[in-house]
């Protein structure tokens, strides 16, 4: 009788204990899924305040502030999706969760695509484009693999996922013709 009643308390620690680790890894992937849109968004809002009166100064740093972007993104990937806190797949409920979250980081994304856009002849004019290229070709890799982890761990919701990254690789497309027929 004894035995028995280890053996069920350890089944009880076991099923908590991966309870636990499943708590902590939608944590882990939708705290991941909110920063980036975050430092998306104040690099938008840095990138907004550049003008004709300010490029010189300012404009340079886009191009590091975008491969800085990218380079956080990467590091999601390696931290949160294959190191050694992989979350593997989400629950429905938990994906669910953080479908809306992907959604607005997609949509910070699109609104930083239109600011480098509204911005272009801004670039242009003072010979910024070759860089800020480089660092938007990184940037959308980066996108594109973060997508395809996320995409893998919240299975269940991967259409959603996948149609919201369709309409930022659109966008991305379009920057990346504008810029590069400069």
């Amino acid at each position: 009788m004894k035995f028995f009643a280890n053996a069920v308390s350890s089944a009880g620690l076991v099923a908590a204990l991966t309870l636990g680790t499943a708590a902590q890894s939608f944590h882990a992937v939708f705290g991941s899924v909110s920063d980036i849109t975050t430092l998306t968004d104040n690099f938008n809002k840095a990138f907004g305040r550049i003008n004709s009166d300010n490029v010189d100064h300012l404009g340079p740093s886009v191009a590091t502030d975008l491969q800085t972007l990218s380079n956080t993104i990467t590091t999601e990937v390696s931290n949160v999706f294959l190191g050694a806190s992989d979350p593997g797949p989400l629950t429905d409920r938990e994906a669910s969760e953080v479908v809306p979250a992907w959604q607005q980081y997609t949509q910070s994304s699109i609104n930083l695509i239109q600011t480098l856009l509204d911005d272009h002849s801004l670039f242009v004019a003072h010979g910024l484009v070759e860089n800020i290229i480089k660092s938007i070709r990184s940037y959308r890799a980066s996108v594109l693999e973060y997508a395809g982890v996320l995409k893998a761990s919240a299975e269940s919701r991967s259409d959603e996922i996948m149609e919201d990254l369709q309409n930022l690789e659109d966008q991305f497309e379009a920057l990346v013709q504008v810029y590069e027929r400069t």
